[in-house]
């Protein structure tokens, strides 16, 4: 059991280890390794940072504060020389935990873990626009060899653990770096799929000074003129490349997308899901991609033929809002078949002769979908 102050000091919950198993009754993430205390009147994760009450003293110091994934981590920063180390308890981060380390510090690093489950953390928490619109010098920090911090503690690399927040990179120079290394940059094809995935991020940047400074700095890296990266960022169009988003298309369908984004994380899920479930065009044809690979763990984004569905797979990938639970998906799954059923009986009712035997069937049978659509938990 981990005791959670707030900054004052003051016991105001607890954070437990799972250790032979959990009950998924308790919680969203059935193999979540941690059950914190709920919210209440003293006890509000998204204003609550595990450590900070004996941290903040270092973090006024130093003029840094330091983000790790977990609670061990944190003691393991503190064991290492790093004080400033605190986390979030059990949550993403959010506005509210960084305007409570501006109270002590403008510069935060991001230390997460390197393994699967750390990049997603940091996947979560990056709002790239965060530094900018807050005003924060926000960097992430690049773990040596893929190890976790309490992992580098252990086996007594903790001097390597400090060095590594201290050549921390600024958050978006960083995410550039690890998205242009992903592709070979010594061919055409190389260089505009870097191109491509560098003004994914660049467009989540709402300060014009910031984007220009960082269009210069991906341009540099991928071997492009600045002017093809800055028309790139302004039209969303890359030439040769079809574009993930025109500013002429539909907005896409947020349950549909949501649903796509959670099979996209896992496609072997077990959420039966058929084409007919997308009704827009451009993410069936994301889902049958998924579906041609054969549906399992080792389906690759890379693989997809069509460009523009490729180029969508990669947008639903990349986005950074903590993914819903897939109990909630199919759940809302659900409830749109019955919607669309509810459309259709609708519809046919419009048709018949009131008073008709068809119609009176119709009728009978819109009541028993809406009754479903509300043993659903919709009203």
């Amino acid at each position: 059991m981990f005791p959670i102050h707030d900054v004052r000091g003051d016991p105001v919950g607890f954070g437990g280890r799972k250790v032979d198993g959990i009950d998924p009754s308790t919680t969203n993430n059935p193999e979540a390794k941690y059950i914190n205390s709920a919210d209440s009147v003293v006890y509000h994760k998204s204003n609550l940072l595990f450590g900070l009450d004996r941290a903040r003293q270092a973090i006024t110091a130093e003029g840094r504060a330091v983000i790790v994934e977990g609670y061990t981590d944190v003691i393991a920063m503190h064991l290492a020389g790093v004080k400033t180390a605190v986390a979030t308890c059990g949550t993403a981060l959010g506005d509210g935990h960084f305007d409570l380390l501006r109270r002590f510090a403008e510069k935060v690093v991001l230390a997460f873990d390197s393994d699967a489950a750390g990049s997603n953390a940091a996947m979560r928490s990056d709002d790239l626009d965060t530094p900018f619109r807050l005003d924060l010098d926000l960097r992430m920090a690049v773990m040596p060899d893929g190890l976790d911090p309490a992992d580098l503690v252990q086996v007594g690399r903790g001097d390597e653990l400090a060095k590594a927040v201290i050549d921390a990179r600024p958050l978006l120079e960083q995410r550039l770096l690890q998205e242009v290394a992903r592709f070979d940059l010594n061919g055409p094809e190389g260089r505009a799929r870097a191109l491509h995935a560098a003004v994914a991020l660049l467009r989540r940047v709402s300060d014009p000074i910031a984007r220009q400074e960082y269009a210069r700095f991906a341009a540099g890296q991928i071997g492009l003129d600045l002017e093809v990266v800055n028309k790139a960022v302004a039209t969303g169009r890359i030439e040769g490349v079809v574009p993930t988003r025109r500013p002429d298309d539909q907005p896409l369908n947020r349950i549909e997308a949501e649903l796509l984004r959670v099979i996209l994380s896992d496609p072997a899920g077990g959420i039966e899901v058929v084409p007919e479930d997308f009704t827009d065009g451009r993410l069936r044809s994301v889902f049958s991609a998924v579906v041609d690979s054969g549906n399992g763990n080792g389906f690759d984004v890379n693989e997809i033929v069509d460009p523009e569905a490729q180029s969508l797979a990669r947008a639903l990938l990349m986005d950074t809002r903590p993914l819903p639970a897939g109990s909630d998906v199919e759940r809302l799954l659900k409830v749109r078949r019955v919607d669309l059923r509810i459309d259709e009986v609708e519809e046919r009712i419009k048709s018949l002769a009131e008073g008709s035997q068809p119609h009176t069937d119709a009728l009978r049978e819109l009541i028993g979908l809406q009754q479903e659509k509300r043993s659903l938990g919709q009203s």
